[in-house]
């Protein structure tokens, strides 16, 4: 047995997790935590990561450090996304995250990405089909994922996220129709470049992974309080994403603090993130996704330990 920590560094959010795994048993969860730090606030304008976005990350990256200083870990990996795939001086944030934490920083190709996200998806969800597709909605990029008797198949990733839609698009809540129907445009341009991947996937079970998917699933559920039980398995139908996404465009600031299930730090969002799941959901042509509350977080510690087993 091991004990691992696995921090998911992404666009929006910035996720920890310590836990134990075993060989042939489920993962164990020590501790966990995440923060909503929104790294690439103002990444899509200029290509460049803004100093405040770097000042709020390093200072929940700095109180994780101290959340995990009592844990005998095994090892502890830290794993960069989109924003840092992206940014110009990604590597000036690299240098401050050594200085300040001493942790180095991996930043992970869309694909070796989608095959963390499968790793987690997978040990949440063990009784998958033979053949799906995992849908993971960030910040910055979504990527999509097929899967074929446990194997990885083709991936595609989209220069489509929640933080950037909302970025490029959205200025206000309600949102006001001229914006949505841009935003909407956009979405539709930007998944011709998945066509490829619709031709052989579609109409294949999808499973949801990350913030978008999870807190649609958390709104639905109406969660006061966030449980991971019993998002692991929820399945949303292609209907009940079309009346959320409806609910949510309507709503204002206010109205949408007062969501129960939606986090705090995700209402500008969230309206982009569910069109976003709406307009996948119509080009895979699927019923539903089954939503799953494990994803790279998760993945990148699984990864740790499959790596220490092989080597022992």
């Amino acid at each position: 047995m091991g004990t691992f920590g696995a921090i998911d560094l992404g666009s929006n959010t910035v996720r920890l997790l310590v836990a134990n795994k075993e060989r042939g048993l489920p993962l164990r969860a020590c501790h966990s935590s995440q923060a909503i730090p929104r790294l690439s606030e103002g990444l899509w304008r200029n290509g460049k990561l803004q100093r405040q976005a770097m000042d709020r990350t390093l200072e929940v990256l700095r109180e994780f450090r101290r959340q995990v200083q009592d844990f005998l870990l095994d090892g502890i990996q830290v794993v960069a996304t989109s924003p840092l795939r992206l940014a110009e001086n990604r590597q000036e944030f690299i240098s401050l995250v050594q200085n300040e934490t001493g942790w180095a920083v991996q930043v992970v190709s869309p694909h070796e990405e989608a095959r963390l996200a499968v790793l987690g998806v997978t040990e949440a969800l063990p009784n998958l089909p033979g053949r799906f597709v995992v849908v993971d909605i960030g910040g910055g990029s979504t990527e999509l994922v097929g899967v074929e008797g446990g194997s990885v198949g083709l991936i595609v990733s989209l220069n489509l996220g929640a933080v950037r839609l909302t970025e490029s698009f959205l200025s206000e809540a309600p949102v006001p129709a001229h914006e949505f129907a841009r935003m909407e445009e956009a979405i539709g341009i930007g998944l011709k470049e998945a066509r490829a991947f619709r031709s052989r996937w579609t109409e294949t079970p999808l499973v949801g992974t990350a913030g978008t998917m999870t807190t649609l699933a958390a709104i639905d559920l109406a969660m006061e309080s966030y449980d991971p039980l019993r998002i692991n398995g929820h399945k949303l139908s292609r209907w009940r994403i079309v009346d959320l996404l409806e609910s949510l465009r309507k709503k204002s600031r206010p109205q949408l603090e007062k969501v129960a299930g939606l986090e705090r730090g995700r209402e500008d969002i969230i309206v982009a993130g569910a069109a976003l799941a709406r307009a996948l959901v119509d080009f895979l042509n699927a019923p539903e996704i089954l939503i799953s509350d494990f994803g790279v977080r998760e993945g990148i510690l699984i990864d740790q330990f499959l790596k220490t087993y092989r080597k022992s």
